[in-house]
């Protein structure tokens, strides 16, 4: 009752015959950076990493990122809706995942569902998977894991096109489109993706209410008629020899048509979904001698989620009925929009790569990020704020002894400040050993952190559903921390490779919405909206401490 844990086991055994030991070769060949920062060669990684490469994106032909990873991997699960994807890795949710684009975090919280409809499989070069806790490098979010998805750049002088289409049932309609080009020092990519379907249901029968029949002639969706598109633009200019400065943007549009059931009496649907993304970043890197290089980054991102409304709708104002009994109801014409949230984010990056003597490699870095929301509706006060500072470090050790035999070491620590909650170390040790060409052991501990979200500290929030629902964040919500340990053996011969790994990842103190009883709540809001229903966001130790109470 003290505190909750998440406890997975896993022993995995895959054998692999394959066609040609050349694509073998070329997958143990790879060179993988998201593990340590650093490179290297995926069968002496000292973080156990997994790798989607450019020869099976193409040879599975995924009409989707849900459909590569599930498909190529065996570590998630997914379920799509209008809201986004719900995916797991290893049995932990969106929010324990990172997503990164060519190291950069994704954007965007569509309900606590990541949208990877921003993530165009066509543009995908490959994709590397971390799994665990790996906050020492990369902060808050990767207490599961770490997916990053390097994407495509155009090789050498002249013109790079490329077109990709593909439609399926449903009108499902993929469209990619880039065009990329070096003239001297510059290097530019654009991109384009269009993406739309016209819905489909499991059946035409609507369940309204729970004293409501079974009706026929519906309108109701398993998945409503979408369409998303988004504009990308990379550029690159080599200043000399050894600078390189880039800079880049996106934007990114999706609607979501909600059609009315025609006797869904208690949810008639008079506003369609909207969200409106964009992005802008800085950066450049320095190369030293060798592989050593600084560099930084500056991005800037916005994810905005809209009511688009369809017909002439009242709607409650909640800030404006404060205190007040009665609900007041506001017009909104055909064709406006009702902002619900303004999700900003502001990162900036300093990172050291330096080779030391004695076979040591030092990666150091420092970030800050200014996390801002505005969701008149659906926080506390209407806007909210977080920002939290990182120091890091990491030191990787190698030494080569007797025939192919090797010993990779890499340790790391991070010192992370948040503005609500202060300071915290956490840090993360691997060790690979390689006995032979075809024997590799790899273990590794961390641990994870991760800090309420503004959301989940300021949240407040109502929907009517059959009876109105309150939804509630809670500001005496504590950090998530884990700890993670993993075990691997892999044996790698001429035309296969067999892997046996094992992990535990126990994760204390995890944030997630329960159901409360209405006394339990603020009185003014039981007064103001009478729910018949009360959830709130809390950690997993907090009903058993007040139980024990």
């Amino acid at each position: 009752m003290k505190r909750t844990g998440l406890l997975s086991l896993l022993f995995l055994c895959v054998a692999t015959a394959l066609a040609a030991q050349g694509f073998l070769n070329d997958t143990i060949q790879e060179v993988v950076v998201t593990a340590t920062g650093t490179r290297h060669l995926l069968k002496d990684a000292p973080v156990q990493t997994e790798v989607v490469t450019s020869r099976m994106l193409c040879n599975y032909a995924g009409r989707s990122l849900e459909d590569i990873l599930s498909g190529l991997t065996a570590s998630f699960a997914f379920s799509e809706d209008d809201m986004g994807s719900h995916m797991q890795m290893n049995g932990l949710g969106n929010s324990y995942i990172l997503i990164l684009i060519d190291g950069k975090r994704i954007h965007g919280d569509v309900g606590g569902e990541n949208d990877l409809a921003m993530i165009d499989p066509q543009s995908i070069e490959k994709i590397e998977i971390v799994k665990g806790a790996s906050s020492a490098l990369y902060g808050s979010d990767a207490i599961a894991g770490v997916i990053n998805i390097i994407t495509k750049k155009p090789h050498g002088d002249g013109l790079f096109l490329e077109n990709a289409s593909r439609v399926g049932s449903y009108m499902d309609l993929r469209q990619h489109n880039a065009i990329g080009f070096t003239r001297g020092r510059l290097t530019s990519l654009s991109t384009f993706q269009l993406q739309h379907s016209d819905g489909w249901q499991n059946t035409a029968t609507e369940y309204t209410t729970a004293t409501e029949p079974e009706v026929h002639d519906s309108a109701n969706k398993t998945v409503n008629e979408h369409t998303n598109w988004q504009f990308g633009e990379k550029l690159s200019w080599k200043a000399s020899k050894k600078l390189e400065l880039t800079a880049g943007g996106t934007l990114y549009g999706k609607r979501i048509y909600r059609p009315s059931g025609k006797y869904a009496q208690y949810d008639v649907h008079t506003y369609d979904l909207q969200y409106r993304n964009a992005s802008a970043s800085l950066g450049g890197k320095w190369s030293l001698q060798g592989h050593d290089a600084v560099t930084f980054d500056l991005d800037w991102n916005r994810h905005a989620y809209n009511y688009f409304f369809t017909a002439t709708t009242l709607v409650e104002d909640y800030e404006k009925s404060k205190g007040t009994i009665y609900y007041p109801y506001f017009p909104y014409l055909e064709g406006q929009r009702e902002l619900q949230s303004d999700q900003q984010r502001t990162m900036a990056s300093l990172k050291g790569v330096f080779t030391l003597g004695g076979g040591h490699l030092l990666n150091t870095g420092a970030e800050y990020r200014f996390d801002w929301l505005n969701a008149p509706n659906r926080v506390e006060g209407g806007k909210a704020a977080d920002w939290t500072a990182a120091l890091y470090g990491q030191d990787e050790w190698k030494k080569e002894f007797g025939k192919g035999c090797l010993l990779h070491l890499a340790g790391g620590l991070r010192l992370t400040w948040n503005g609500q909650f202060g300071l915290k170390l956490t840090p993360k040790l691997s060790a690979m050993l390689g006995l032979g060409t075809p024997w590799r052991i790899r273990a590794t501990w961390s641990q994870g952190f991760k800090t309420p979200t503004p959301k989940e500290l300021r949240y407040r929030y109502v929907r009517q559903m059959g009876g109105m629902h309150l939804y509630l964040g809670n500001t005496d919500l504590r950090p998530q921390t884990s700890n993670y340990f993993s075990l691997s053996g892999e044996y790698t011969s001429a035309h296969w490779v067999v892997t046996l790994n094992s992990y535990y990842n126990r994760v204390k103190d995890m944030i997630t919405l329960v159901t409360i009883p209405n006394y339990e709540a603020p009185a003014e809001y039981i007064l103001q909206y009478d729910p018949v229903k009360t959830r709130q966001y809390q950690n997993s130790t907090m009903r058993g401490q007040r139980a024990s109470t």
